[in-house]
């Protein structure tokens, strides 16, 4: 193979064409050998041609889905439905794959480039004696024919195992028959021996390779739903302070409104904590008996309306009817009240929601159902004598009904939402009552002087933002201008000379354009395009020539220096500033943590247990009355005569009994003034076994140690 030919080749493929060109030059004979090794760099130029191809395919579709995945948690996050977490838990499956295929392309090139470095740097020094180049070109060839195969062996174990077994458990068994594979195929040039050592030493770190990535996939997994539990409560303690101060904002102004009805706060807590409860137990929410109890309050006695309220929750439950339908019954009974009339209007609003006036009314006045007509037409019928009518014969046909609805589903769903509400209301108005010192200080605060410099930066502030639009509008203008009419406005001195000689280059060029459109009567459409075009560079340029003003230079560079100024005046602010990375290192953490905690707890255990062991061998010497806990609690097995000063720690056990210090000087007054003490058993008589006459004696002396010590101890 002539030299010039070797160089070619070499020099567009790899850096090393200086090696082989100096062995060339050197030895004429390896000529044959030569042509081997280009065979070996050819394999390898195509293997890594397609290892280089598809890894940017895979990083292509990598950073697409990636973006896929972020999306889909969001959706799950929000949603918590089964079809979004289906779409995560794909989109995830497919980012790790197209991960772990990315994993083993760049591992395969590594190695590749690895062999082929070795070897090159092996026929440079010539290290391996009685090797012939020959040899190490079959070697080099094996080796890359090798991690061909392997790859490729690889990729496809990975994707038959993966929809046999899943992921990573496929990767495990795909590394390690990949690795070996590998690892024969580089000591392939040792022969047999080297073979049997690549494969065997391929194939632990295939082993190793694959239970890494299993590892990671469970402890990303354990991350991931530790650090989703993290996630979920703090957002829930946003969400409910969010939404109970909303909450308790609503019901502090019903609060003043119910005051204001009733007459004064303590009536008006008692009344919407009744509220509260029916909210409870009916199918209302608190806010629906709210609204309602507002109408009723104008022609019901506060002590009737909750009343009214549940007959017709009653009537809901029996007839099916809606929030509106409601508020016409109430709207039909507080006017027939106020008015002091009943007439045919009102009584419609409850007739078309399959209440029976008619009956009603006759069973309350005792006439004929068909005479009701006429009387309430002849106004023979009093407004509130129609409404409490109307109340029984509800009481009467659906009287107690509404506590069966509160047993269904819906209104279990409901009800516990106003239970919720309930709670959250208290959190909330904990946050709104302290929350309103921090808002009238900042009331205060703004009212005054800080309000008046902080009004006075804000206008600062707003003119700042219109000079710069309006030199950005003039910028824009003028370029307009000198482009289209060849103007040169009040900015052309800033124009530097080659800004300025662009501008009437483009003013030419847009007059013989135009001139070109203007003669063919609008039919040259390329001159109309070029000149579409013209504008358009125009208006870039405008754009363009404000940004590199010195204006927007010098805007520019007081920027730069605020912020250098914050970073600097924050470097020292260590807990602000590196909180967020503890929390992230925090939430980096995996299983690992828990088995290095477990470790020392473990350790603990093990040093309190030697420390308990040599304890109580000193203690059964009688030179140790005490031992401690894992926190250094004592724990005194053989009981403490005095406790020695304050604050003592100590480990208790069931049973024991703990006395106060006024006790204990009590005790100790009373035994030194009645000294030993003495019991006189005189009287019995026993009988029995010597045994059963000896429990007995011991009963009684255990009887009165009890009231002797009943009667030391403090009254």
């Amino acid at each position: 193979m002539p030299k010039e030919s070797l160089n070619i080749y070499m020099a567009a493929t790899d850096q090393i064409s200086p090696v082989l060109a100096s062995i060339t030059d050197k030895t004429r004979a390896l000529d044959k050998e030569s042509q081997e090794l280009q065979q070996t760099y050819e394999a390898l130029q195509k293997a890594n041609h397609g290892l280089i191809e598809r890894k940017v395919e895979l990083e292509k579709a990598l950073k697409k889905v990636n973006a896929e995945v972020k999306d889909a948690k969001k959706n799950w996050d929000e949603l918590k439905d089964a079809a979004s977490e289906e779409a995560y838990t794909k989109a995830a499956k497919q980012q790790q794959s197209l991960r772990d295929e990315l994993a083993a392309t760049n591992k395969s090139l590594r190695e590749n480039q690895k062999i082929y470095k070795e070897n090159i740097e092996t026929i440079r020094k010539g290290e391996v004696e009685g090797t012939g180049l020959g040899d190490i070109a079959k070697g080099i060839f094996a080796g890359q024919i090798g991690q061909m195969f392997a790859s490729s062996l690889g990729g496809l174990g990975q994707s038959v195992l993966t929809s046999a077994i899943g992921t990573p458990e496929a990767s495990l068994i795909a590394d390690t028959l990949s690795s070996a594979i590998s690892g024969g195929a580089a000591g392939a040039m040792f022969g047999l021996p080297g073979i049997a050592l690549g494969t065997a030493l391929g194939g632990v770190s295939g082993l190793i390779s694959g239970g890494t990535k299993i590892f990671e996939a469970k402890d990303d997994a354990f991350k991931n739903y530790y650090g989703g539990l993290y996630d979920d409560v703090k957002s829930r303690s946003g969400e409910m302070v969010e939404s109970g101060s909303t909450i308790a904002g609503g019901r502090e102004q019903t609060r003043m409104a119910f005051s204001r009805r009733l007459g004064g706060e303590d009536a008006a807590d008692d009344y919407l904590a009744q509220v509260e409860r029916m909210a409870a137990d009916t199918n209302y929410d608190y806010d629906e008996i709210v609204g309602y109890a507002k109408l009723l309050l104008n022609s019901y006695d506060p002590g009737d309306v909750l009343g009214v309220l549940r007959d017709l929750s009653d009537a809901t439950a029996g007839l099916d009817l809606s929030s509106g339908d409601v508020n016409m019954m109430i709207a039909g009974l507080s006017r027939m009240r106020t008015t002091g009339k009943a007439t045919q209007e009102y009584l419609n609003y409850f007739r078309e929601r399959g209440i029976d006036a008619d009956a009603a009314l006759a069973d309350s006045l005792g006439v004929d159902k068909s005479a009701v007509s006429g009387m309430v037409t002849e106004g023979k019928v009093s407004g509130e004598d129609a409404a409490e009518a109307l109340l029984e014969y509800i009481r009467t046909e659906f009287g107690g009904l509404s506590e069966g609805l509160a047993s269904t589903y819906d209104a279990m769903v409901d009800n516990l939402g106003d239970i919720t509400a309930t709670l959250e209301a208290r959190g909330g108005d904990a946050y709104n009552e302290l929350r309103k010192e921090g808002v009238g200080a900042e009331m205060e605060a703004l009212g005054g002087e800080l309000g008046d410099a902080i009004g006075e930066i804000n206008a600062i502030m707003g003119e700042n933002q219109a000079r710069r639009e309006n030199l950005q509008d003039q910028y824009m203008r003028e370029v307009l201008d000198a482009v289209l009419n060849g103007g040169q406005g009040g900015l052309w001195d800033k124009f530097s000379e080659e800004q300025r000689n662009t501008l009437a280059k483009m003013n030419q060029d847009y007059a013989e354009l135009k001139e070109r459109y203007d003669e063919s009567g609008g039919t040259d459409w390329e001159a109309g395009a070029e000149l579409e075009a013209l504008y358009e560079e125009a208006q870039g340029l405008g754009k363009a020539y404000f940004d590199n003003s010195a204006e927007v230079k010098r805007l520019n560079e007081i920027e730069e220096d605020e912020i250098a100024a914050i970073r600097e005046n924050t470097a020292g602010l260590t807990e602000a500033t590196q909180a967020s990375y503890r929390l992230s290192q925090q939430l980096s953490k995996g299983r690992g943590a828990v088995y290095l905690q477990d470790a020392a707890r473990y350790a603990s255990r093990e040093d309190y247990a030697r420390r308990g062991r040599e304890e109580n061998a000193l203690s059964s010497r009688g030179h140790i009355t005490e031992r401690r806990d894992l926190q250094g609690n004592r724990a005194h097995a053989y009981g403490l005569g005095r406790v020695p000063y304050d604050d003592y720690p100590a480990l208790l056990h069931e049973g024991e009994r703990v006395l106060t210090a006024g006790q204990v000087r009590a005790q100790d007054a009373a035994q030194d003034a009645r000294g030993p003490i003495q019991l006189t058993i005189t009287g019995n008589s026993f009988t029995g076994t010597p045994e059963e006459m000896a429990d007995q004696l011991a009963e009684i002396i255990v009887r009165r140690l009890e009231q002797a010590a009943i009667a030391a101890a403090p009254k």
